[in-house]
């Protein structure tokens, strides 16, 4: 054996750094609250900007804006996008969104934010694929739809398609007394816009919908 390899000492894997993927996954998932409490992590909250006015009614809002979000329920979409702040602008721009809170990591990328868009929330963040959270870009597009109510269908449609959106369907009016149209925004996620224009019943649906019938659910007793 030589002196040089006498010296050699092969490279052993590392172990995950534990403390930082506890971290990553408390931003990924952090509860509805515009406060951060990671002191072992370098990360940035920023101030909620908008370019609408304090007293502006969200664009299409059918719910009452709850604020900072901290008393929402349900089911709330969670977008993985592979550039995070581009897609909070152009969800400002074409939605009229509000953006309660941002945590940026150290590494620049975006690990959590909150929109609000039409009394709603929406979270988003930059793809981390070591934790499985990849963008429509990344896995060749998204089988999900998000649906949105809107004062001015025919606006936001030639909004979007202005900023990059690829239209699908144009605005048209539809038997169910929406009119509506679909779009796949320019970071892969597709959306249904549509604008309320009549209240037809059951029976009016059906005479102006061949093919498909308006079936109510059964209620038990």
């Amino acid at each position: 054996m030589t002196a040089f390899e006498s010296l050699r000492h092969d490279d052993q894997p590392a172990a995950p750094d534990r403390r930082f993927a506890d971290d990553l996954r408390t931003r990924l998932t952090a509860a509805l609250t515009p406060t951060v409490d990671l002191p072992e992590r370098s990360t940035t909250m920023s101030s909620p900007s908008t370019t609408r006015s304090e007293s502006a009614e969200p664009a299409g809002a059918t719910t009452e804006a709850t604020g900072d979000g901290s008393q929402l329920a349900g089911i709330t979409p969670y977008l993985s996008v592979h550039d995070a702040a581009a897609a909070i602008d152009w969800y400002r721009n074409i939605f009229d969104a509000t953006e309660l809170v941002r945590y940026v990591g150290d590494d620049g990328r975006i690990g959590h934010c909150q929109l609000l868009i039409g009394g709603s929330m929406l979270m988003l963040a930059d793809e981390y694929p070591d934790y499985g959270s990849v963008s429509p870009r990344t896995v060749g597009g998204t089988p999900v739809k998000l649906n949105l109510n809107v004062d001015d269908v025919d606006a936001v449609w030639q909004t979007a398609l202005d900023h990059g959106a690829t239209g699908h369907r144009p605005p048209e009016d539809q038997a169910y007394g929406e009119r509506s149209c679909s779009f796949a925004d320019p970071f892969g996620h597709e959306w249904m816009v549509q604008t309320t224009i009549a209240h037809p019943t059951h029976e009016q649906i059906e005479a102006e919908m061949e093919g498909f019938s308006v079936v109510e659910p059964d209620v038990e007793d």
